[in-house]
């Protein structure tokens, strides 16, 4: 006497299992932008190629650090001001997008935009955090800004900033009286 049992439709199901798997792991690990998950209790899950790049980390070396390490100092609490504000928009909700400095391991920081959303995985709270280096950007504003305020030629202080500043000192004198 013997049993069978047809294990066809087991095995597709985990083919398409793994094949999933496969096309996640792609994408997470080419991703241009830095890709991190976190846990209800602040710690990196999870941590992509760009995201260590980023850090200045070796591989693996951001899975099960904290969160807010990754920030300077000068945002103080901000990491549970910013988990605190994606879990009350509720779970799938996306947590915006905010501009901010990461903390690199050798010193220094790179200002990054950051993009949160919120995921329910078996009743826990996992966190994705899109970050994206935005230095070259933020080179590019300065630059912009001085040339609106400065001339090509002499490189000294234009009409422009001149005014802006006599308005400013007007209202201080004002205030001052």
């Amino acid at each position: 006497v013997g049993f069978f049992t047809d294990i066809t439709e087991r095995k597709a199901l985990q083919e398409r299992f793994l094949e999933s798997e496969e096309k996640f792991r792609g994408i997470f690990e080419t991703a241009n932008d830095a890709m991190v998950s976190l846990g209800e209790d602040g710690r990196i899950l999870l941590a992509n190629r760009s995201a260590e790049k980023l850090a200045g980390c070796e591989d693996g070396e951001l899975v099960g650090t904290a969160f807010g390490n990754l920030f300077p100092a000068k945002y103080g609490d901000y990491q549970n001001e910013i988990l605190k504000y994606v879990s009350s928009r509720g779970p799938g909700a996306s947590g915006g997008s905010m501009e901010l400095s990461v903390l690199r391991k050798g010193g220094g920081e790179v200002p990054v935009q950051m993009s949160l959303a919120e995921k329910g995985v078996k009743g826990k709270k996992i966190l994705t955090a899109i970050i994206r280096d935005i230095s070259e950007r933020k080179a590019m504003e300065e630059e912009l800004r001085l040339l609106s305020i400065t001339d090509s030629l002499t490189h000294l202080y234009n009409r422009r900033h001149f005014h802006s500043l006599a308005v400013k000192e007007m209202e201080r004198a004002r205030r001052s009286k």
